[in-house]
C-alpha cells in the first residue's frame, strides 16, 4: 500500500499537477455553476412540479460545482505554498490574467446560496453566507483589476497584431461581483443591508462595464485588421462576450432591487410612502392604495431620486447591452467555427481556385485541415454564453415578453448541451497523461 501511495505521489510531482495548476481552472467553475443557475431560472418551467424538478436538479450541479471550487482553491493555495518562486514568476506573464477567474468562479457559486444553499441548510445560514461570500468576493475582485492591470503595463510587451482578450478577465470579475451584489440583495435581513450591497453593486458594475468598455473596441478593431486569432486560442473571442451579457444581468437587476427600496420607504427621508384615497364610484366607498412615491413634502433626497428612475433606467440599459451581446455572440461563434476542420478545408479550396474538392484542397502541400484542439480554454465558451442567457431572463422578467422566453429558453438549452460536452471532454482529457503534460509545458 505504501509502494501504491509513493508511485502516486512520484506521478503527480512528474505531471506537475500541483507546481503548474493553471489559474484558467476556475473558467470551469465559472461554467459549470453558471449552468446551475441557467437551469434554475429556466422561463418555459412554469409550473410548481417543473420549478421544483429545476431547482433540485440546479442544487445537484451547483453543489458539484462548490466541490470543484473547493478543490481549485486547495491547488492553488498548494501551489502557493509549496512553490512560491514559481507563481510569483507566473504573475508575471499573460496567464496571471486567468487570476480575474478565481473571484468570477467564487462569486458565481455564492449566487447559489439564496437559491440552492437553503436546501441544504437553514435560510438564515445561507443568506449570512451567501453575504460573507460577497464581501471576500470584493476584496478579491479589488486585487483583480489592481495586481494583473499593475503586471500588463510593467511586463506587457503586447504587439497590436497579438492583443489577446484575455485583458479582460480581471475587469469581468467586477461584472459578476456587481450580478451577485443583485443576487444576493433582496435575500438580506434589513434593508440598510440589501441598500449597501445594492450601492457596491453599482460602483462595481461601474469599475467593470467602464474598464470593459475601453478594452473591448480595442480588441474588436484587432480582429478587423488581423482576423481571429489561432486556432488554439479559437474560443478566446468568447471573452468578449462575458461583460456585456453580465452586466446587462446585473444592471437591470441592481435597478429592481433599488425600485423594491424605495417601494418600501427605505429610501424616503421620512421613511413613509405616500398613500393615494381612490373612490370607487359604484359602490362609493373609499380605499387607500401605497405607490412608490415619499409621504414627505420636503423635495426629494437624490437617493430617493434615484429610486424612482433607477427601474427604467437600467431596463433601458439592459436593452442596449443585450442588442450588443446579440452581436458578440454572433462574433464568437463565427471565431469558433472559423476554426472547424471544414471551415479551413473552404478556404483552403478558396485559396487553390479548387471549389469542387474540398478534400483535395485539404490534402496539398500546405498540408490537413486542422481543427482547434481541446483544453482547458473550451469553458471559456461556456460562462459568456450563460452571461447572455441570464440577461434575457432579466428583460423577460421585467417585460414579460414572450419574445424573450423564447430566446432564453434557446440559449439555455444551447448553453446546457454545450457545457455537458464541454464536462465530459475535460474529464475524460484529465484521465489522460498527456493533459497535463501541456500545463508542464506551458509553465517553462
Amino acid at each position: 500500500m505504501r509502494e501504491a501511495k509513493l508511485s502516486v505521489a512520484a506521478r503527480l510531482r512528474r505531471l506537475g499537477i500541483i507546481e503548474h495548476f493553471h489559474l484558467s481552472w476556475f473558467a470551469m467553475v465559472m461554467g459549470w455553476g453558471g449552468i446551475a443557475l441557467v437551469l434554475n431560472g429556466f422561463p418555459a418551467a412554469k409550473d410548481p412540479t417543473s420549478q421544483r424538478a429545476m431547482n433540485i436538479t440546479a442544487t445537484v450541479i451547483w453543489f458539484w460545482d462548490l466541490l470543484y471550487l473547493i478543490l481549485a482553491l486547495l491547488l492553488l493555495g498548494a501551489r502557493v505554498v509549496l512553490h512560491p518562486k514559481a507563481f510569483w514568476e507566473m504573475t508575471k506573464r499573460p496567464e496571471f490574467l486567468f487570476f480575474g477567474c478565481v473571484p468570477m468562479g467564487f462569486a458565481i457559486v455564492a449566487m447559489g446560496f439564496p437559491s440552492f444553499g437553503v436546501n441544504l441548510m437553514s435560510r438564515a445560514a445561507a443568506h449570512y453566507t451567501a453575504l460573507v461570500w460577497f464581501w471576500i468576493d470584493v476584496a478579491l475582485c479589488i486585487l483583480a483589476v489592481t495586481l494583473p492591470a499593475w503586471n500588463m503595463i510593467v511586463y506587457g510587451g503586447y504587439f497590436a497584431e497579438t492583443i489577446p482578450s484575455l485583458w479582460l478577465l480581471p475587469f469581468v470579475s467586477c461584472m459578476v461581483c456587481s450580478a451577485l451584489a443583485g443576487v444576493i440583495g433582496p435575500s438580506m435581513e434589513t434593508p440598510f443591508q440589501q441598500a449597501y450591497v445594492n450601492y457596491c453593486g453599482y460602483a462595481l458594475w461601474g469599475a467593470g462595464a467602464l474598464i470593459s468598455g475601453c478594452i473591448i473596441p480595442v480588441y474588436v478593431a484587432r480582429l478587423f485588421l488581423h482576423s481571429f486569432p489561432p486556432a488554439a486560442a479559437g474560443n478566446s473571442v468568447w471573452v468578449l462576450l462575458g461583460p456585456i451579457g453580465q452586466g446587462g444581468n446585473a444592471i437591470v437587476t441592481l435597478g429592481r432591487n433599488t425600485g423594491q427600496l424605495q417601494c418600501s420607504g427605505y429610501l424616503c427621508p421620512s421613511g413613509e410612502t405616500l398613500n393615494v384615497t381612490q373612490h370607487n364610484q359604484s359602490s362609493g366607498e373609499s380605499y387607500s392604495v401605497p405607490t412608490c412615491l415619499c409621504s414627505s413634502a420636503t423635495p426629494l433626497h437624490p437617493i430617493a431620486d434615484m429610486g424612482l428612475i433607477a427601474p427604467g433606467m437600467t431596463l433601458l440599459i439592459g436593452f442596449i447591452m443585450w442588442g450588443f451581446g446579440i452581436w458578440l455572440t454572433f462574433l464568437s461563434s463565427a471565431a469558433t467555427l472559423f476554426h472547424t476542420r471544414t471551415a479551413n478545408r473552404a478556404a483552403l479550396a478558396a485559396r487553390k481556385g479548387l471549389s469542387c474538392c474540398l478534400e483535395d484542397a485539404a490534402a496539398t502541400e500546405q498540408g490537413p485541415a486542422k481543427a482547434m484542439p481541446f483544453s482547458v480554454a473550451w469553458w471559456g465558451m461556456i460562462f459568456p454564453l450563460v452571461t447572455i442567457t441570464m440577461s434575457t431572463y432579466q428583460l423577460h422578467t421585467d417585460t414579460s415578453w414572450f419574445f424573450f422566453e423564447v430566446v432564453g429558453s434557446m440559449f439555455a438549452a444551447s448553453v446546457t448541451l454545450i457545457a455537458c460536452y464541454v464536462h465530459v471532454k475535460t474529464v475524460l482529457a484529465a484521465c489522460r497523461a498527456p493533459f497535463w503534460m501541456k500545463f508542464k509545458d506551458a509553465g517553462h
